[in-house]
């Protein structure tokens, strides 16, 4: 399972975070730099007033920085412990609150069986 982020990592692609206990790993996550980009949002009500919203006043720019959770694993004996939400929690913290990256938005790669859990999470 770990082995796709450690070549990433190798590569410098992503970087990959283990949170271990005993040398059982819990869980990990790969993070990479991302974008959000203008063109990606239709020309819906809604998405102006959000993209109003969400930028800075002013020109708008083409595109802004982003960090993106490529990757998040959560041990099979932990699904129920909340493990992947404090990982998210603490990520919210880490690159929006606290500005780690100068990004100040935070995407996901998100796969089909786990869109119910970020939509839980507020992605």
């Amino acid at each position: 399972m770990l082995n796709e982020p450690k070549l990433f990592s190798e590569k410098l692609i992503t970087v990959t975070y283990l949170l271990q206990k005993a040398n059982q790993t819990l869980a990990f996550f790969s993070l990479v730099n991302d974008k959000i980009s203008i063109e990606q949002f239709d020309d819906r009500i809604e998405n102006r007033m959000w993209i109003t919203g969400a930028f800075p006043t002013g020109k708008l720019l083409s595109n802004y920085p982003a960090m993106k959770i490529a990757r998040l694993g959560v041990n099979k004996e932990y699904h129920k412990n909340e493990v992947g939400t404090n990982i998210l929690d603490y990520l919210k913290i880490l690159f929006i609150t606290n500005n780690r990256t100068s990004g100040r938005f935070l995407t996901v790669d998100v796969h089909q069986e786990t869109s119910e859990f970020y939509l839980k999470n507020g992605f």
